[in-house]
């Protein structure tokens, strides 16, 4: 099958799963002492799928948010000092509106005034296009994918293990813990720490 054909099921896929899925998992509990091995936390997702990370493993956590054709990714990383790399993200459908007033805020007032009927143009394709996307405008705003899905062999996904949290809300604040707990304490802050997502 062509690869092309592949990502754009695959798309459809993610869409379709955030409309299905988009009321779960509002948030991360935190439940410190919930793990018998003070050297390590877990985090368990909706879906089945967990990690448990040996806290002095962890070299840095990063985070960025970026477009991956129609979804915006909300997505932090884990990297260990071993072999492999934990991804943790957020994709929803993308806000066509939104993602173009981001871009005009960032243009200074005159060049803005002149790009005003190009991005109006613009926001009026990317609605078309919006409105063709099966799925996409029956979403919640905060819908979000709970499972993964990869493409091989386009993508490579050796050494890394990636997880999918079902709203903003819930990545956000998992990601937030981390920051403060790597930022500050890490051992006492995760030790023997179990975040599962409700």
């Amino acid at each position: 099958m062509n690869v092309k054909i592949i990502k754009v099921l695959t798309i459809l896929l993610l869409l379709a799963q955030a409309t299905l899925f988009g009321q779960q998992g509002t948030s991360f509990v935190k439940t410190k002492g919930a793990l018998q091995n003070k050297a390590l936390c877990g985090i368990e997702f909706l879906n089945e799928t967990s990690v448990y990370i040996n806290i002095a493993s962890i070299t840095s956590i990063s985070k960025q948010i970026y477009i991956a054709g129609p979804l915006e990714v909300r997505e932090f990383s884990i990297d260990t000092n071993g072999n492999s790399q934990i991804r943790i993200y957020h994709a929803s459908p993308i806000d066509p509106q939104n993602q173009i007033n981001t871009a005009a805020n960032k243009l200074p007032n005159e060049i803005a005034s002149r790009a005003k009927p190009h991005i109006e143009t613009a926001l009026e394709k990317a609605n078309a296009v919006k409105e063709k996307v099966p799925f996409a405008n029956d979403a919640e705003k905060n819908a979000g994918i709970s499972n993964v899905y990869k493409i091989y062999p386009s993508t490579t996904h050796s050494k890394t293990l990636e997880f999918a949290v079902a709203t903003k809300e819930a990545f956000d604040s998992l990601y937030k813990q981390f920051q403060e707990a790597f930022s500050s304490n890490k051992s006492e802050l995760l030790s023997s720490t179990l975040f599962k997502e409700i």
